[in-house]
């Protein structure tokens, strides 16, 4: 996944399979300033982790030994299945699924439909905003990067009510 790194020993792998849940940015930030590195992640909440694939690589580092790489993947939460924890697209496919079946002939019940449109509409507004506040969102951690921390934030209010 990491063409531009020519060795395998600046890669962290998964230990398990599942459903990653939540990264701990604030540690892997942590760590990215005590080892003065850049953390370039491969995969973000809501994605399907299979053991021995890289979760991330390091930048600014020759090697990455396995006292690190424990402290490192102990940032990333995996579990058998997708949360809204940090996870947008999750939470709007469970609105979508909710809008679809308010409006079936069965139910048909146009309000909670339009209560979903709303909200998924909101979701994604914040999601685009978030885009638009970090050069690559999910994708690395610089030591001291204000665009980072203030992404962070932002996601976290994503889905708080108006």
């Amino acid at each position: 996944q990491f063409d531009r790194f020519d060795s395998k020993e600046r890669c962290v792998f998964a230990t398990a399979n599942g459903y990653l849940q939540a990264i701990d940015e604030d540690g892997l930030i942590d760590i990215a300033r005590e080892h003065d590195v850049i953390i370039h992640l491969a995969c973000r909440p809501g994605d399907y982790i299979i053991k021995g694939n890289s979760v991330l690589a390091l930048e600014g580092i020759a090697v990455c030994d396995q006292d690190l790489q424990d402290s490192l993947i102990s940032h990333f939460f995996l579990g058998r299945q997708r949360t809204a924890e940090q996870d947008v697209e999750y939470s709007i496919r469970q609105l979508v699924e909710i809008a679809v079946r308010a409006l079936s002939p069965g139910i048909n019940d146009p309000f909670t439909a339009m209560n979903c449109i709303d909200w998924s509409s909101n979701a994604v507004q914040s999601q685009q905003h978030f885009r638009q506040c970090s050069s690559i969102p999910w994708a690395n951690f610089r030591s001291g990067s204000a665009a980072t921390a203030r992404s962070r934030s932002f996601l976290a209010s994503s889905w708080r009510p108006r």
